[in-house]
C-alpha cells in the first residue's frame, strides 16, 4: 500500500472544485531510511518514558474510575430518597414540556407526585413538598394535557395520580375534565371522568346542592346539571324531591340524571366517549375585548386568552374572577356575558363572587340558567374549602381566617369538644398542613413572644395539631369507609332487587320449619341437600348461610374440600356422617353439613381421580337424610351447567336455591343508616362553617386591617 501526502489546498480545491493546481504528489517509502529512523525514534521515546506514562496512566484511569464510582454513589444516595426522586422526576417533566412533548411530560409529573412521601418528618421535607406540589406550571402542563391528549391510558394514571395526592390544588383539573362545553375540544375516557368526579367528591361537600335543589326551578336546572357533570351514585338520593316535582321536565331530567348516576357504577376501564371536534384556536391579538372573553371558557388553550385580556384590559397583570365581574358593564355582546358567567362559575371560590351570581328574585334576566350553574359550582367551593383553592385559581388571592376563640380552642378543649370539633371541620381541615395553619391562626406567634419562647411556642402548636388532627384522621377514615360502603351499596341497588328474601321464605317453609318439626316427632321428611347458586354476590350468599345457620336450629357443621388431596375429603365427609348419626341418637338434632369448595370437585370431569371421587360423592348424598340425619349444604358462583348432572340431581339436592344479584332488604336498611350517618356529618360540617370567617379577593391586606383583626384573637395559652 502506498501512502499519499499531499498539501491541504490541493486537498480543498479537489473537494471544492475551485480549480487550484495540485502539488506533486510525494511518497515516503521514496525518502530512503526515513520509516526506520521515525520507528527507533518512537520506540526509545518510549522505553526512556515508559514508567512514567504507565504510573500517569494508572492514575488517569484510577481517577476517572473513581469519579464514576463516586457519582454512582451520590446518585443512588439521592434516589434513596423518595421526595429526591420526585423533585427530580419534576424537572424532567418540566424540561419535557417546554420541548413540546407534553403527554410524557404529564406522565412523568404524575410519577413525582407518585413518589411524595406520605409521612413527613421534617419542616424542611414539607416545604419542599409544598413546592413541588403548589408550582404553577404544573397546572397548565396538567390543563394543556387533558386538553390535547387521546390516550385512555395515560390520561387515566395522571387522575388516578392526582386523586392519590388529594391536593385540592389540582381540584381544576378535574373540573376541566367534566366540562362538556358544547365547543370545548376535551376528549375523555369514561374512566378517568370517574375518576375526577371521586377526586371532587374528595373535597366538595355535594350535599350542599340542597339548597338550590330546594329554590325555583332554575336553581334546580342548575344543581341537577351540576349533579350530571360532577356526581357520583352516592348522589341519587339528593334527587329524590325533585323526582316528584310537579312540572315534568324537572321530574324527566332528575329521572334522567338517576339512570345517568347509576350507570357510572358500571364503568369500566375500556369504554370511552366519542371524541369531540378539534376546536381551532383564534386570532386572540386581533380582537376585541368582547370577543376574547366570548372565547374564554371554550378556547382550547384559555391560558392564551387570559393573557390577551391582561395584555389588552389589565396593564397591571392581574386577571381573575373578580376583576371580570368589575368589568361586566364593559362587555356588549350577550354571548360575552354568557360566557363571563360561566367563567366566574368555572373559576370563583369567594362569597363574593357568589353574590354576583345570585339570582334576582324579582327580575329576569336572559343569563339566569349561566348564573344559577355558577352559583352551584362557587357554592360547592365556597363552603367546603378554605382559601388555599382561591389560590390555585387566582394568585393574588389573599385573606386572613378569623376563627371564634370561644369555640375554637384545640389546644386546651377536652376530648369530647375535640371529638365535636373534628365532625365540624374535617372537610374543611382535612390535612395535617391546614390543621397546622388553622392552629397558627388561632394563636398567632407574634403576641405570644413576650410570653412563650419561640421553641416553646412551635411545641404547643404541635400539640393541638396532634390533638385535632389525631381525630379528624379518626372522622375522615370513618367517612371514607361509609362513602365506599356506600358505594357498593347503590352498585348493587343499580342492579335491582334481589330475590334473597323470597329465597328466604321459600327455605323456611320447606326446610327449616320441617326441620324443627321433625326435632320433635322425627317423622317428618327433611331436604337431603341444599345448592346454593346464581349471580348474588358471594358475600350475600355467605349471609345467607349464616342466616340459614341462626334459624335453623340444627348441629351446623363445615367441612373445606381440599383439592390437593380429593380422597381424604370424601373419606372425611363419610366420617362425619357417622358422627351425625350418632348424634342424632343421643340428643335428637338434625345436621346440616356445608361442604366448603365442593364445587371444585363436581365441577371438574376431565381428571380421572375426580371422576372417582364424585362417583363416590353420589354415593354418600344418597339418602343421607334418611340414613344420617343431615342435610349437604352447597354453595358455588359458577353456572348450573359446570357440574354432573347426576351429582346435581333432584333425589340428591331437592331444594335449589337461584340467589339473583341486587340490593337486599337488609342492605337497603344498611344504606339508610350509612345516609343518616352521611347526612348527620353533613349537618356537623355546616356548623363547622360558623367557626371561621375570612375575607374574599377584595381584602388589600393592609398592616391596620391585619392588626384589627389579629386582636379578635384569644392570646391566653
Amino acid at each position: 500500500m502506498k501512502i499519499l501526502f499531499t498539501t491541504n489546498l490541493s486537498n480543498s480545491a479537489h473537494r471544492y472544485n475551485q480549480g487550484f493546481s495540485s502539488t506533486p504528489p510525494v511518497y515516503l517509502q521514496n525518502i530512503n531510511g526515513i520509516k526506520n529512523y521515525t520507528d527507533t525514534f518512537i520506540n526509545n521515546s518510549f522505553e526512556n518514558d515508559k514508567d512514567s506514562r504507565v504510573d500517569n496512566i494508572k492514575r488517569r484511569v484510577s481517577s476517572n474510575i473513581e469519579t464514576i464510582w463516586k457519582n454512582k454513589a451520590d446518585n443512588a444516595g439521592r434516589y434513596k430518597s423518595e421526595l429526591n426522586k420526585a423533585e427530580i422526576l419534576n424537572k424532567i417533566s418540566h424540561a419535557l414540556y417546554d420541548a413540546g412533548k407534553t403527554e410524557k411530560a404529564a406522565v412523568i409529573l404524575a410519577d413525582s407526585f407518585n413518589k411524595i412521601p406520605r409521612k413527613v418528618v421534617s419542616d424542611n421535607e414539607q416545604a419542599r413538598i409544598d413546592k413541588l406540589v403548589y408550582e404553577p406550571q404544573n397546572l397548565i402542563l396538567l390543563k394543556d394535557f387533558y386538553r390535547t391528549s387521546m390516550n385512555n391510558k395515560s390520561r387515566l394514571y395522571v387522575m388516578e395520580s392526582l386523586k392519590k395526592l388529594n391536593s385540592p390544588y389540582y381540584l381544576p383539573v378535574a373540573e376541566d375534565i367534566l366540562e362538556f362545553d358544547k365547543d370545548t375540544a376535551l376528549y375523555s375516557d369514561k374512566k378517568t371522568s370517574l375518576t375526577a368526579r371521586e377526586f371532587l367528591h374528595s373535597h366538595y361537600n355535594f350535599r350542599l346542592l340542597k339548597e338550590p335543589l330546594s329554590k325555583n326551578e332554575i336553581y334546580k336546572n342548575a344543581a341537577m346539571t351540576v349533579l350530571d357533570k360532577w356526581g357520583l351514585p352516592q348522589d341519587i338520593n339528593l334527587l329524590e324531591n325533585v323526582k316528584n316535582n310537579n312540572d315534568i321536565q324537572i321530574r324527566s331530567k332528575a329521572k334522567n340524571i338517576e339512570s345517568h348516576l347509576r350507570k357510572l357504577s358500571n364503568v369500566s376501564e375500556t369504554q370511552t366517549n366519542t371524541t369531540k371536534k378539534q376546536y381551532k384556536n383564534p386570532d386572540l391579538k386581533h380582537m376585541s375585548f368582547d370577543e376574547i372573553v366570548k372565547n374564554l371558557v371554550n378556547n382550547q388553550n384559555i391560558d392564551d386568552s387570559i393573557l390577551e385580556l391582561k395584555n389588552k384590559k389589565y396593564p397591571d397583570g392581574v386577571f381573575n374572577a373578580t376583576k371580570l365581574i368589575n368589568n361586566m358593564q364593559d362587555i356588549k355582546d350577550s354571548r360575552a356575558v354568557s360566557e363571563a358567567i360561566k367563567y366566574i362559575g368555572q373559576t370563583g371560590a369567594f362569597v363574593s363572587q357568589r353574590e354576583y351570581v345570585k339570582l334576582d328574585d324579582t327580575t329576569k334576566s336572559p343569563y339566569d340558567n349561566d348564573k344559577a350553574e355558577a352559583y352551584c359550582k362557587i357554592l360547592l367551593r365556597s363552603k367546603s374549602l378554605s382559601p388555599s383553592f382561591g389560590a390555585s385559581n387566582i394568585p393574588s388571592f389573599s385573606a386572613t381566617r378569623i376563627w371564634d376563640k370561644k369555640k375554637f380552642d384545640p389546644l386546651n378543649a377536652p376530648d369530647s369538644v375535640l371529638d365535636d370539633l373534628a365532625e365540624k371541620l374535617h372537610f374543611t381541615l382535612g390535612f395535617e398542613s391546614s390543621v397546622r395553619d388553622a392552629i397558627t391562626e388561632r394563636y398567632p406567634e407574634g403576641f405570644l413572644e413576650s410570653i412563650f419562647a419561640a421553641e416553646n411556642y412551635k411545641n404547643k402548636v404541635n400539640i393541638a395539631t396532634k390533638r385535632l388532627y389525631s381525630r379528624i384522621k379518626k372522622v375522615l377514615d370513618k367517612k371514607q369507609k361509609i362513602l365506599e360502603e356506600s358505594i357498593e351499596l347503590n352498585k348493587k341497588k343499580a342492579l335491582g332487587i334481589s330475590n334473597i328474601s323470597k329465597q328466604k321464605v321459600r327455605v323456611n317453609s320447606t326446610f327449616i320449619e320441617p326441620l324443627k318439626l321433625d326435632n320433635k316427632t322425627h317423622d317428618v321428611p327433611v331436604s337431603n341437600g341444599i345448592f346454593i347458586y346464581g349471580k348474588a354476590f358471594d358475600n350475600d350468599k355467605n349471609k345467607f348461610i349464616e342466616w340459614l345457620k341462626n334459624e335453623s336450629e340444627a348441629q351446623f357443621v363445615e367441612l373445606t374440600y381440599d383439592e390437593n388431596n380429593p380422597k381424604s375429603s370424601i373419606n372425611q365427609i363419610s366420617e362425619q356422617l357417622n358422627i351425625a348419626q350418632n348424634v342424632h341418637k343421643l340428643t335428637g338434632s338434625r345436621t346440616i353439613l356445608y361442604l366448603k369448595d365442593i364445587d371444585k370437585l363436581l365441577s371438574d370431569r376431565t381428571n380421572e381421580n375426580n371422576i372417582d371421587c364424585i362417583n363416590e360423592f353420589k354415593t354418600l348424598v344418597e339418602g343421607v337424610s334418611k340414613n344420617y340425619y343431615t342435610t349437604f349444604l352447597i354453595k358455588t358462583n359458577l353456572p348450573l351447567s359446570e357440574f354432573d348432572d347426576a351429582a346435581k340431581a333432584p333425589h340428591r339436592f331437592d331444594l335449589k336455591l337461584n340467589l339473583s344479584e341486587g340490593i337486599t332488604q337488609e342492605d337497603e336498611k344498611r344504606l339508610e343508616e350509612l345516609t343518616k350517618e352521611l347526612d348527620r356529618l353533613e349537618q356537623k360540617t355546616t356548623e363547622g362553617y360558623d367557626l371561621y370567617k375570612y375575607d374574599d379577593s377584595d381584602y388589600d391586606g393592609g398592616t391596620s386591617d391585619y392588626l384589627y383583626r389579629s386582636l379578635l384573637y384569644d392570646t391566653d395559652f
